[in-house]
């Protein structure tokens, strides 16, 4: 099988998460803060408002959710590029900072998920040749069986930044049944193998907020991603 490449897979999904001291501003100025976010997208709509959280979705490309500790946006099929994302980004950041008063983020993630098809024995072979595990041969823990969907993992941590890589071998199935009433409307099922790479962009330690510029530490982590991710998946 030919090694694994980054240019192989298919950018499913894309993340930004902030964590923060507890913000109980939020609490007070949850209806401020959502009315900005409405101005400036008027297509959110409400998935879930409570004390404790607070979601929204954007035209089934974003959902957006607060909480008192921490704050996520996350992008469905996102653009290669992600110029839109970032972009986004960069505006509800400075909103989220304006309304809860961020002075500090206890941490700053962006996080791809990328997502390629194999046949269930191929998916299973593609992340075993990346060696990061010895599989013996025969009965072992009093099992005769063999390896089906395995999983390998590996934070690379420095004095101020991060980064946890993942690699899965997957079945993901998808079954989705209409309303009676949608006569046109098809049933779906089907089933899918595959690999999953996971990877998990962060920063160790205190950040200002006055010093994130999240559009260009984004552009930056995702420069650095695409540079080095290959590094992580040679067998």
């Amino acid at each position: 099988m030919p090694p694994l490449e980054l240019e192989t897979f298919e950018l499913e999904q894309a993340a930004f998460e902030v964590r923060y001291p507890t913000a109980y501003q939020l609490w007070d100025r949850a209806g401020a803060l959502w009315s900005a976010v409405q101005d400036a997208w008027p297509a959110i709509e409400l998935i879930q408002a409570d004390p404790m959280k607070q979601s929204f979705r954007l035209a089934n490309v974003y959902e957006i959710a607060v909480e008192l500790k921490k704050a996520q946006v996350s992008s469905f099929k996102p653009e290669p590029s992600l110029k839109e994302l970032r972009a986004f980004l960069d505006t509800y950041f400075g909103l989220l900072v304006k309304f809860l008063d961020l002075s500090v983020l206890n941490r700053v993630g962006f996080r791809l998920r990328f997502y390629r098809e194999f046949d269930k024995a191929a998916a299973a072979a593609a992340v075993m040749q990346t060696d990061r595990l010895r599989v013996p041969d025969g009965a072992h823990f009093s099992i005769e069986g063999a390896v089906t969907l395995p999983e390998f993992g590996l934070r690379w941590e420095g004095k101020s930044l991060g980064v946890m890589v993942r690699l899965t071998a997957e079945d993901r199935k998808y079954d989705f049944e209409p309303h009676p009433m949608l006569k046109r409307v098809e049933p779906v099922h089907f089933a899918t193998s595959g690999v999953l790479l996971d990877i998990d962009y962060y920063t160790v330690g205190i950040v200002k907020s006055s010093q994130l510029r999240v559009d260009e530490w984004i552009k930056q982590a995702h420069h650095v991603i695409k540079r080095d991710i290959g590094s992580f998946l040679k067998p």
